[in-house]
């Protein structure tokens, strides 16, 4: 019997495509929480973005689940250990929006650093204000990364040819040769911009808080692609009105969608809609990666479930 595929949430035509040629795909991108208990019954693999949440409610649910696909890398939206104590295994695409987060990071200095946003602004509203906002170069600046996995790595490199000195933190990996490893504190205290790559968890939660904020160089620029609870909003929001904070760029909010914010009240500030992996690119990688979760996947399970 062909497996049984639930998709709940967008992602690249090709990719629903390609596997309904081979399976039964069940494609219900934004489906609501009450229709996803009654869907998920009878899957056996269910592949998901950041949006579903797979907690023990909804996994209960599940009698012949055995494989969830994360399309993309972080998998906070799941319960992995009550996953794994059910059988059930859970990959993610580790490698598939490598580039395109970085380049997001990178776009975020540039655009911080020059004013971009601002500029863009007071030049559309007819203005012509070519010498009030003085930018700065990024080389010689120095960027502290919070977490070098893949992602935090590729930044680095990426910095390095800007010509900027890359100091990491990250209690794990610590054999990137391109990377000076300094302390936690040391980061915050003599970063330009501290840019942070890690995922949510018990240890991380609000790991940017106001005591962090405190040590931090004045007028560093703040950006965060990884999670939103990583940092603590009403902090940063303190920081922004200090001037101990020259400026952020958040990818991710501790809400999503961020309700009203005091955030939106800063014009230094840069926000996006969790738009990290959300390229052409990266979503034809995740593709591929699916495909080939799903061969290794077959291999266990030759004659389906």
């Amino acid at each position: 019997m062909a497996f049984r595929i639930l998709i709940t949430d967008v992602v690249h035509e090709s990719l629903v495509e390609i596997l309904s040629r081979k399976y039964m795909v069940f494609y219900r991108p934004g489906i609501e929480r009450n229709r996803l208990e009654e869907e998920i019954e009878d899957k056996d693999v269910i592949i998901v973005r950041s949006r579903t949440r797979l907690n023990r409610e909804v996994l209960q649910r599940a009698k012949n689940l055995k494989l969830i696909i994360r399309a993309g890398i972080g998998l906070d939206n799941i319960d992995c250990e009550f996953a794994r104590e059910r059988g059930i295994e859970v990959r993610n695409t580790k490698n598939a929006s490598i580039n395109s987060v970085s380049e997001l990071v990178i776009g975020f200095m540039i655009a911080l650093s020059r004013n971009i946003l601002p500029l863009s602004n007071s030049t559309r509203s007819g203005k012509w204000d070519k010498d009030k906002f003085i930018g700065f170069e990024l080389k010689g600046k120095n960027l502290g990364i919070i977490g070098t996995g893949n992602i935090g790595r590729s930044v680095a490199l990426m910095a390095r040819f800007l010509g900027m000195n890359v100091f990491g933190f990250d209690p794990f990996n610590k054999d990137v040769s391109f990377i000076k490893y300094i302390s936690f504190d040391e980061i915050l205290s003599i970063s330009h911009f501290i840019s942070i790559h890690v995922p949510l968890t018990e240890e991380t939660y609000h790991l940017i808080n106001k005591k962090a904020v405190d040590k931090m160089r004045r007028g560093v620029f703040l950006i965060n692609t990884s999670r939103g609870e990583v940092v603590d909003e009403e902090a940063l929001v303190c920081g922004l009105k200090s001037g101990k904070i020259s400026g952020c760029a958040l990818d991710v909010f501790e809400t999503e969608p961020p309700e009203e914010s005091k955030l939106f009240e800063f014009d230094n500030c840069i926000f996006t809609p969790h738009i990290g992996e959300n390229t052409e690119e990266a979503k034809m990688k995740i593709k591929d990666e699916i495909i080939e979760i799903l061969k290794e996947f077959e291999v266990v399970f030759p004659h389906g479930v």
